[in-house]
């Protein structure tokens, strides 16, 4: 993942407004359910390694 989707996340990108400079023919926009499927596999994975009390939100993984 890249800062860009980290922003795609927090909201600090508007998706209609960013370039269509992904994919193989990179003509596409960027891919908001994509990212956050990464970005929910992500959290996943690090709430499995931290104590049961503590869990990070995926905006929490987004803004570190």
């Amino acid at each position: 993942m890249t800062v860009t989707d980290a922003n795609l996340i927090l909201g600090r990108l508007v998706p209609d407004y960013f370039p269509k400079i992904f994919g193989p023919n990179e003509d596409q926009p960027l891919d908001v359910k994509a990212t956050q499927g990464r970005f929910e596999e992500l959290v996943d994975e690090i709430n499995l390694c931290v104590s049961p009390d503590k869990h990070m939100t995926i905006d929490e993984a987004a803004f570190g």
